[in-house]
């Protein structure tokens, strides 16, 4: 969940560092439009984490990290195949969407698995990855986009968000075939006992 937090912190911070220089070099705009942007990511934020109470009823924590990083990798692939704002509008919105809902449901989970007398260092360690995954983040990505440019290196890291929906999904799918499997062992034990007493 700590790494989780990190990789979060990482690669959103690639929009407030390095998005009003990607915006410039797509539309030629200068730093006002980059802030209504940045501002139309928090506004999302905020609007979709009250819903995270909705959705913890119906999915687990895990299930919840396949919805929201799902949507922060696709957010990140259209924000670096945007040629205007007519992609990168809607990418910003889901980013800060998937964002709002994704944090928090990586607090709730810490939470969940911390015991009582160790909350104390679990905040402290969840405050620790989420900033030190905001001051890597230009260390990380700055060479990525010199190098690739920022459409490519926005790609990248949606592809990154997607390599990790995709491991987590595997673990859900083992996991229940494991659920399904002890369950079935146990039915047919049952049964045969039921045929030894008869």
């Amino acid at each position: 969940v700590y790494f989780l937090l990190f990789l979060n912190m990482v690669i959103y911070f690639m929009v407030p560092v390095h998005l009003p220089f990607y915006l410039k070099e797509l539309t030629d705009d200068g730093s006002a439009q980059a802030g209504a942007m940045l501002s139309l990511v928090g506004l999302c934020w905020a609007l979709a984490s009250p819903l995270y109470g909705w959705l913890e009823k119906r999915l687990s924590h895990a299930q919840i990290v396949v919805l929201t990083f799902g949507g922060s990798a696709a957010a990140n692939v259209l924000l670096g195949a945007a040629d205007g704002y007519i992609l990168a509008i809607p990418a910003l919105a889901l980013l800060g969407a998937s964002l709002g809902l994704s944090i928090t449901n990586l607090n709730t989970w810490l939470f969940t698995l911390a015991p009582v007398g160790a909350k104390g260092r679990v905040v402290g360690t969840r405050v620790f990855f989420t900033f030190i995954g905001q001051f890597f983040s230009p260390v990380l990505t700055g060479p990525l986009t010199a190098t690739f440019g920022f459409g490519p290196s926005y790609v990248a890291a949606g592809c990154l968000l997607a390599a990790v929906v995709v491991g987590t999904q595997i673990g859900l799918t083992a996991k229940a075939l494991r659920a399904t499997g002890g369950t079935d062992s146990a039915q047919t034990q049952e049964r045969g006992g039921r045929v030894g007493a008869a």
